[in-house]
């Protein structure tokens, strides 16, 4: 998750905004930006899991593979879904019409969300997803209440419940780990290409049983 958040913070060139709890504690991260090899992996999880429906529109996929040390060759076998060229700036495929119509908000660009709401902020959301049956996708988060995003990453970190507080405290929500989904289940499996020389190492598709 660390190197997801560098790469966020690589790729952060404006303002960027969303609502959400404003005083709640943060947890804590420390993230190398000089760390090449853990921000390449940060870009394949971002391609993997979040350019499907948010864009990064603001950066091309050359200028990442520059900026990572990325040969073009591996940019175009193993980072490039939604783009047809190098020069193409990383825009989701996914129409805004049927986003708003599937989540009832349009995913917003995430090129700006790290200058704005900092790395701290961004780890303690994406740590904070938790299942919720009244939700529409099922699922909340303990930090951005009623969010429309999904936990898209549950397949590598597991499902969290939420539970109260019963004989200490104000009885305020606490999240707490409820169940880890068994490997088998999850919905991505590292592939087996030969980088001898280079430290990404991609994920395939597979479809989860």
């Amino acid at each position: 998750m660390k190197r997801f958040i560098a790469f966020l913070l690589m790729v952060a060139t404006a303002p960027w905004c969303m609502a959400s709890s404003e005083n709640e504690p943060l947890d804590p991260v420390y993230i190398n930006l000089s760390d090449t090899a853990s921000l390449q992996r940060g870009a394949r999880l971002f391609i993997n899991y979040c350019l499907s429906c948010h864009s990064a529109a603001y950066m091309r996929y050359r200028r990442m593979a520059q900026d990572l040390d990325i040969s073009e060759e591996l940019l175009k076998k193993n980072l490039m879904f939604a783009g047809n060229k190098p020069g193409d700036l990383m825009r989701t495929t996914m129409p805004a019409e049927y986003a708003k119509d599937w989540f009832g908000v349009v995913p917003p660009d995430l090129t700006l969300i790290a200058r704005v709401r900092k790395p701290d902020w961004i780890y303690t959301y994406l740590r904070n997803f938790y299942l919720d049956d009244s939700s529409p996708s099922g699922w909340n988060n303990n930090l951005f209440q009623n969010v429309a995003m999904p936990h898209v990453l549950y397949g590598l970190q597991g499902s969290q419940r939420l539970v109260s507080k019963s004989s200490e405290g104000d009885g305020k929500p606490v999240l707490v780990v409820g169940f880890v989904v068994p490997a088998e289940k999850r919905i991505l499996e590292r592939s087996t290409l030969s980088l001898s020389q280079d430290p990404i190492y991609p994920y395939k598709r597979i479809r989860a049983e």
